[in-house]
């Protein structure tokens, strides 16, 4: 049978070929080290836009109850821990519902890896710098733990990304897909905007949040890739 004989349900491309992955793995790191090396080193003109940031998105919540209940609602509902157990359910049932199915095996394994990956370098990646805080003289509310990377922003990245790799795996449904892009934008904005508006990071440490967040499932999906290739 020719190649233009294959029936088009037979024909299988990756969600995001490894190459792409590859190249995105290493831009992200890169960003990554960069911002952390900046952080370290106290580079001023970070320094500086942190603290304008941070003073600007403070002074818009501080004082306005319903604004507070609801940044601090968010926060609750967003915890990383929430998105790993939810992640871990999903993973799971689609392990269990494809069990006959190698490539739902694989998605499976794959969500499942995910939220142990995040368990693991989210909490642990805040040791590498530990960084203070912004320090308020009324803060909103407070935290023990270091502020570089932000943990909540890990999380949504790991979660939104995943989100939408699940589906661009699982549908060519074009509303589904673009579906599941603005849901997971939207988590990363109103998160990313929270952990500014409530004083308890600083711009960088969202932004690296993020970047490791977006690693952490791309390490994943590369792994994935490698044990079976997934349908676009």
């Amino acid at each position: 049978m020719s190649r233009t004989d294959v029936p088009a349900a037979a024909v299988r491309r990756p969600a995001a070929p490894a190459a792409v992955t590859w190249r995105l793995l290493a831009v992200l790191a890169g960003l990554l080290a960069v911002l952390t090396v900046l952080v370290a080193a106290r580079w001023s003109p970070l320094v500086s836009l942190d603290h304008a940031v941070a003073v600007r998105a403070f002074a818009a919540t501080s004082g306005h109850g319903l604004l507070i209940g609801w940044w601090k609602l968010l926060a609750a509902v967003t915890e990383p821990i929430n998105l790993r157990v939810l992640m871990l359910l999903v993973g799971l049932g689609v392990l269990v519902r494809g069990r006959r199915d190698p490539r739902e095996r694989v998605l499976g394994g794959w969500l499942v890896g995910v939220a142990v990956l995040e368990q693991v370098v989210g909490p642990y990646a805040k040791y590498l710098l530990d960084r203070p805080r912004p320090h308020w003289q009324h803060p909103i509310d407070t935290l023990s733990t270091s502020s570089y990377p932000a943990g909540h922003a890990t999380g949504i990245a790991c979660f939104a990304s995943a989100l939408v790799l699940l589906v661009l795996a699982t549908t060519s449904a074009g509303w589904a897909r673009r579906t599941a892009v603005a849901v997971a934008v939207a988590l990363v904005l109103l998160v990313s905007a929270d952990r500014l508006l409530l004083g308890m990071h600083y711009l960088s440490d969202v932004v690296a949040g993020l970047l490791l967040g977006l690693l952490t499932t791309l390490v994943c999906w590369r792994v994935a890739q490698s044990s079976f290739s997934v349908r676009e």
